[in-house]
C-alpha cells in the first residue's frame, strides 16, 4: 500500500505509523502500519511509488473503507 509521504526523511524501516480518519471532527485511529520505504523507484502492485508516496504495510486495520491520513507527531 502506498500512502502520501509526510516527513519520510526521518522515518526508518520498521517504524510504526498510525493512520487517522480524515472525517472531521472524529480523528480516530483507523489503522496501524509499518514503514517500508520512500524510494521513488520501489513498486506497489507493479507501479513505482514516485516522489509523492511512501510504501507501507497495513498490519492492523481497525476500520473498513477509510481514507488513510497519517498522524503527525510534533
Amino acid at each position: 500500500m502506498a500512502q502520501n509521504r509526510v516527513h519520510s526523511s526521518s522515518m526508518k524501516v520498521g517504524n510504526t505509523i498510525i493512520f487517522m480518519t480524515a472525517k472531521y471532527p472524529n480523528k480516530e485511529t483507523v489503522a496501524y502500519a509499518t514503514y517500508l520505504s520512500s524510494n521513488p523507484r520501489d513498486k506497489v502492485d507493479g507501479v513505482e511509488i514516485g516522489n509523492e508516496f511512501t510504501k507501507v504495510v497495513v498490519n492492523h486495520p481497525l476500520k473498513e473503507d477509510e481514507e488513510l491520513v497519517q498522524k503527525i507527531n510534533g
